[in-house]
């Protein structure tokens, strides 16, 4: 009896092995065609790229102090380039996104954030871009750049406003 279960172990231990070899294939010299290689080098529309590297170049992040929504003499200056890019542009609508350091409650830093969302919008407006082109939102400390910082150069990296672009459709919600 125990030859023949040792038998039958051996026997499906060696269909199992020769059921399943594979066959292997040689692909490494094997190219896409000429044509399939040149549509997935070439982009689609050389002036689209341009434009989105203008608008990430322009929409930079708006650093403010500890504990503060107070423009600085600098936030400023990115200010004024990105009003004079939204009077060019004038589709385009943006979401001023407010950001806090770790330090200080939820709550605190929710309200901060907003606070620095709503100056820059506020200043915006007074350079003479809609109200309505511009919505805020607060992230608070929740969604820091940098992680786990120890010293007020790593803090004042998260002490921002980031931008979004809109669709230009979409109707914005009035602070």
């Amino acid at each position: 009896m125990n030859r023949i279960c040792i038998s039958l172990s051996l026997g499906m231990t060696l269909l199992m092995v020769s059921g399943c070899s594979k066959k292997v294939t040689k692909v490494e010299n094997q190219l896409p065609p000429k044509e399939i290689k040149q549509e997935i080098t070439a982009p689609a529309d050389n002036n689209e790229f341009k434009e989105v590297d203008r608008t990430q170049s322009v929409l930079v992040p708006i650093y403010f102090q500890y504990d503060s929504y107070t423009l600085t003499s600098e936030s400023i200056g990115s200010l004024e380039k990105i009003g004079r890019y939204l009077q060019q542009n004038v589709a385009v609508r943006l979401r001023a996104e407010g950001h806090c350091d770790e330090r200080g409650s939820s709550e605190y830093n929710m309200g901060l954030g907003e606070n620095r969302a709503q100056a820059v919008r506020k200043w915006l407006t007074a350079f003479g871009i809609e109200q309505s082109r511009i919505d805020v939102t607060s992230y608070g400390k929740e969604r820091p750049s940098t992680f786990n910082c120890s010293n007020d150069n790593c803090h004042a990296q998260n002490r921002r406003v980031e931008w979004n672009t809109l669709p230009s459709s979409m109707y914005s919600y009035q602070n």
